[in-house]
């Protein structure tokens, strides 16, 4: 996933990196909860520059634009700068130059449970340094 730089999320993930993602499919009937390790990839980041630069590049230049924005959760103040939320020419249009406030957030995973409501049935997936992926079957 990204975020922005100045969103309180930064700051959080890095003093607590312990997070969870969850996903339901309505055709199927499936949830997924995936968890693991959150690692914030900044423009100062040592690793996973070429990812976060693709990440960016993926996107379009609406999603682009909220990261030259004014600063998320303070007050608005449209009538300061009535051009604040406009998409910048030309840097964030054709998708160069990665802002600054432009950080992936990548999961470590360690842990999958995957429910299956059609079937009743629950799978529970960890990770283990020793043996790989170990999956067992558990009570819905």
């Amino acid at each position: 996933m990204v975020t922005d730089l100045r969103a309180n999320k930064v700051e959080e993930i890095r003093a607590n990196s312990g997070g969870e993602f969850a996903w339901y499919f309505p055709e199927t009937r499936d949830q997924f909860r995936i968890a693991g390790e959150l690692k914030v990839i900044a423009h100062d980041s040592a690793d996973m520059q070429a990812e976060r630069t693709a990440a960016w590049k993926k996107m379009s230049p609406n999603g682009r634009a909220q990261f030259a924005w004014p600063n998320p959760g303070i007050p608005r103040l449209d009538d300061e700068n009535p051009d604040a939320f406009d998409i910048p020419d030309g840097l964030v249009a054709d998708g160069e130059g990665v802002l600054e406030n432009f950080c992936l957030v990548v999961m470590n995973v360690d842990e999958v449970d995957h429910l299956s409501l059609k079937s009743n049935r629950r799978y529970h997936h960890t990770k283990s340094e020793q043996d790989g992926w170990v999956s067992n079957e558990v009570n819905p």
